[in-house]
C-alpha cells in the first residue's frame, strides 16, 4: 500500500474514532453532554474530514516524496523536490493540484490535477496539442514525456532561475535524457550532432553572457515552431526565419539572394541555411569538418550545382562545378589549398546574386574588383570572357578547337613514333635474317679507325647543358602531372611528396626558371662561340632532310635497299633539336602567362589564359612522349650498343660510321659510298673544317 493510501486510511480511522467517542459519551452522560459532544463534533469534523492541505507534509514525510522521485526522471532536483512545492507554486496549497484525493480508499495514489488546467496558455492556438502529447497517445505510450518530466513534480522553480531544469543552459541535457535513447526516439544522431556543434559547445561550457540556440529555440517549447500538430522540425521555408532570430544580418542578405528569392517564390528546392550549415551539427566555419570550411565549400555547393539532373530540372547554368574543378583554383582546392578561390570567394556566402545583376560581385562591372581581391591590377579585359571555362559560344569553340588539335597531334605523333620503331625493328630483323647486317658490320670493322677528335659529339659544356635540360624537364613533367590528371594516384603521391599543392607549385616554377635559363644560355652559346655557330648552321633544316625522310620510309617498308647516308646531323637529330626549341618557346611563353597571372589579366581576357593553360599542358605531354618514346629509343633502346655520347661525349667507331657515313668518308678521305657499300640517299652537309669542330 502506498504512503498516500496509508495516509488516507489514517484520516478515515481518525474520523471513525471521533464518531465512536461521541456515541459512548452520549449514552453515559445523558442528553446535556450529548448536545455538547454533538456541537464539538460539528466544529471539528469539517477540519479532519477535508482532503490534505497545507499541513499534508505532517503525514507525507520526505520519504514519500523520495519514493515519488524514482519515477520523476529528474534526479538532479532531489533537494528542490523535498522542499515541497517550490517557489513557482509557493502560493498554492496541496489540494490545488490534488483536489481529488480519496478519503476512504485504502489503496491507489492521489490523482494529480492536469497541469493544463492552469497552464493552457502554453499552447499557441486553441485545440492544438503538443507533439509530446501526441506521442503519448500514438507512439511511446506511457513512456512519452509529460509536464513533470521537464518541469519536475514538486519543488518547481521558475524557468528564469538557474536552478530550473528548463533554463536555457539545461535544455540540451533535459531533451537529451530521452532523445539520446534510441529505443524511445531514434534521435541519437541529432543529439550527438548538437552537442558537438558550435551551439552545443557554447551551451555546455560557454560564458554565462553568451546565449546560443538550444533545442527549444528551433523546435518550440510546447508546440512546434511551425504551428503543426506533428513533426518537430520547422517547415523548410520557415528555416531561414527561424535562424534569423539570432542571425539577423545573414538573414537580410539571404532574403535578397537568388536562393532567398526563389524560396519566397515557392521553390522548395532552393538552398536554405541547413543545406549549407547542416541542421544540428553546425560547426565553426574554421572547423575542418564544417561544410562551409574553405576546403569543403565546393563539395557543399556541388550537391546542387554539380547534380546534372537538379541543374537541368531547375534551369541552372550547366557544368559550373566541373569547369571550376578543371581550373587551377579547382585543382588546388581539391588538394587542400585554403587560400585559392572557391565558390564563396567570388559569389559570396549569403548575398549570392545572378551575374547579370549589377549588384552582383560577378557582374561585369564588379568582376575586376572581385578578382582583384587576390590578383592585384586586374582590368576590365577580364570581363570580356567567362570566368568559368566556357562550355558554349565563341570562347568554348576556341578552347575546343585548340584542345582537339593538340589531342590529335599527340595521338598522331605517338602513333608515328611507335610505327617508326616497329618498322625499324622489322628492318633490323630483315637485315639480320638475310645476313646483310653481319656483312655490314664486318665491312665497318675493316675500315680505318677515325681520329678521336672526329668521334667527339658533345663537349663538356654541351653535356652540362644537356644534363640541366633533361633534369629540369623531368621535374616539370612530374610536377605537371598533378595538374593535368589530379584525380590519379600518381598525382596525389607527387603532391604529397612535394609538401602540398603550394610546394608543388614552387618546385614546378623553380624547374621552369632553370629550363628557361639553360635555353637562354644555349642561345648565347650558339651566338658567342665558333662551335655553336657551326653546329647551328649544320642543324638548320634543308630540303635534303625531306628527301632523306622519304628514302627512310621506303627502306623501312622494304622498298629501298638501304638507309640514307647522313652527314654530321641526320633528319632525326634535326627534328629533335627543333622540337625542343619549339617546345621550350611555346611552353615558356604560356608558362609566363600563367605564372604571372596578375600581369597577364591586365591585358588578356580570361579565355586567353585558359587557352594558354591548354597549350602549356598538351605541349608538355607531347614533349614528354617525344623524349620517352622517340629520343630514348634512338639513344638507349635501339638494338646495338647504347649511344654513350650523352655520358662520354663520344661515339663508337661503329656508330659513327653507320650513322654518319658522309662525315666519316670526308674525314677518312674515302670515296662516296665506300663507308656503307652504297650511295643511296641524298648527301647531307659534310663540308671541310669538321676536324676543327671536333678539336
Amino acid at each position: 500500500m502506498s504512503n498516500y493510501s496509508q495516509a488516507g486510511a489514517g484520516h478515515a480511522r481518525h474520523r471513525r474514532d471521533i464518531l465512536g467517542v461521541v456515541s459512548v459519551s452520549a449514552r453515559k452522560w445523558g442528553g446535556l453532554w450529548h448536545a455538547v459532544w454533538v456541537l464539538l463534533g460539528v466544529a471539528v469534523l469539517p477540519v479532519w474530514g477535508q482532503a490534505p492541505g497545507l499541513d499534508c507534509q505532517e503525514c507525507h514525510p520526505d520519504m514519500t516524496l523520495e519514493h515519488t522521485l524514482k519515477d520523476s526522471a529528474t534526479p538532479q532536483l532531489a533537494e528542490q523536490l523535498v522542499k515541497r512545492k517550490g517557489p513557482a507554486h509557493e502560493s498554492l496549497a496541496c489540494v490545488d493540484c490534488h483536489s481529488g484525493a480519496p478519503q476512504e480508499t485504502q489503496s491507489g495514489e492521489l490523482p494529480a490535477r492536469p497541469c493544463l488546467d492552469c497552464h493552457s496558455e502554453s499552447l499557441s492556438r486553441p485545440g492544438a496539442a503538443p507533439v509530446h502529447a501526441i506521442d503519448l497517445l500514438h507512439k511511446a505510450g506511457p513512456r512519452a514525456p509529460t509536464c513533470v518530466n521537464c518541469h519536475g513534480y514538486h519543488g518547481i522553480v521558475g524557468m528564469d532561475s538557474l536552478q530550473s531544469p528548463v533554463t536555457w543552459r539545461r535544455i540540451p541535457q533535459l531533451c537529451g535524457r530521452c532523445h539520446i535513447n534510441d529505443e524511445l526516439s531514434g534521435q541519437i544522431p541529432q543529439v550527438d550532432a548538437y552537442l558537438s556543434s558550435v551551439h552545443g559547445q557554447i551551451a555546455m561550457s560557454g560564458p554565462e553572457n553568451l546565449r546560443p540556440a538550444v533545442c527549444t529555440d528551433c523546435h518550440g517549447i510546447h508546440l512546434p515552431r511551425n504551428g503543426r500538430k506533428t513533426g518537430l522540425a520547422p517547415h523548410r521555408p520557415e528555416v531561414p526565419g527561424t535562424c534569423a532570430r539570432c542571425h539577423e544580418a545573414e538573414y537580410r542578405e539571404y532574403t535578397t539572394s537568388v536562393h532567398g528569392v526563389a524560396l519566397k517564390a515557392g521553390e522548395q528546392a532552393a538552398a536554405i541555411c541547413t543545406d549549407c550549415h547542416r541542421e544540428h551539427e553546425i560547426l565553426f566555419p574554421a572547423s575542418k569538418q564544417s561544410p562551409v570550411y574553405a576546403a569543403n565549400i565546393v563539395e557543399t555547393c556541388s550537391r546542387c550545382h554539380g547534380d546534372a539532373g537538379f541543374v537541368r530540372l531547375h534551369h541552372l547554368p550547366p557544368a559550373r562545378v566541373s569547369t571550376y574543378r578543371s581550373t587551377y583554383h579547382g585543382i588546388a582546392n581539391q588538394y587542400g589549398d585554403l587560400k585559392v578561390a572557391n565558390c564563396v570567394s567570388c559569389h559570396g556566402a549569403h548575398h549570392i546574386l545572378l551575374s547579370s545583376d549589377s549588384q552582383s560581385t560577378t557582374s561585369p562591372e564588379h568582376l575586376a574588383a572581385t578578382c582583384g581581391n587576390c590578383h592585384s591590377g586586374t582590368s576590365d579585359w577580364l570581363a570580356l570572357g567567362g570566368i568559368h571555362v566556357a562550355t558554349t559560344g565563341f570562347q568554348a569553340t576556341i578552347l575546343a578547337i585548340v584542345s582537339f588539335l593538340y589531342r590529335l597531334l599527340v595521338i598522331g605523333m605517338t602513333a608515328a613514333f611507335l610505327g617508326y620503331i616497329f618498322l625499324d625493328l622489322w628492318a633490323h630483323w630483315r637485315l639480320a635474317r638475310s645476313g646483310e647486317l653481319k656483312r655490314r658490320e664486318e665491312h665497318i670493322a675493316s675500315l680505318p679507325d677515325p681520329e678521336e677528335s672526329w668521334l667527339l659529339r658533345l663537349t663538356r659544356s654541351e653535356r652540362i647543358q644537356h644534363y640541366v635540360l633533361v633534369s629540369s624537364f623531368a621535374v616539370l613533367v612530374i610536377s605537371g602531372v598533378a595538374l593535368l590528371w589530379p584525380q590519379t594516384l600518381a598525382a596525389k603521391l607527387i603532391v604529397a611528396a612535394s609538401g602540398g599543392i603550394v610546394g608543388r607549385a614552387i618546385i614546378h616554377r623553380v624547374a621552369a626558371v632553370v629550363l628557361v635559363t639553360v635555353g637562354l644560355y644555349h642561345v648565347v652559346w650558339v651566338v658567342g662561340t665558333r662551335r655553336g655557330r657551326e653546329s647551328f648552321r649544320r642543324i638548320l633544316p634543308a630540303w635534303s632532310d625531306v628527301l632523306n625522310l622519304w628514302v627512310t620510309v621506303k627502306f623501312l617498308l622494304g622498298r629501298s635497299p638501304s638507309m640514307p647516308r647522313f652527314g654530321h646531323f641526320s633528319f632525326i637529330e634535326k627534328f629533335e633539336y627543333w622540337a625542343v626549341a619549339w617546345g621550350m618557346a611555346v611552353i615558356g611563353v604560356t608558362g609566363v602567362i600563367m605564372m604571372f597571372t596578375d600581369w597577364s589579366l591586365r591585358f588578356l581576357p580570361k579565355w586567353a589564359w585558359d587557352v594558354s593553360r591548354i597549350v602549356h599542358g598538351w605541349e608538355g605531354v607531347l614533349a614528354a612522349i617525344a623524349i620517352i618514346i622517340w629520343h630514348h629509343y634512338h639513344v638507349m633502346y635501339k638494338l646495338g650498343p647504347m649511344n654513350m655520347a650523352w655520358l662520354t661525349g663520344r661515339l663508337s667507331k661503329e656508330q659513327f660510321v653507320s650513322e654518319h657515313p658522309l662525315e666519316y668518308e670526308t674525314a677518312a678521305g674515302l670515296a662516296p659510298g665506300e663507308a656503307s657499300l652504297d650511295s643511296s640517299g641524298v648527301e647531307g652537309i659534310s663540308g671541310s673544317g669538321l676536324p676543327s669542330i671536333g678539336a
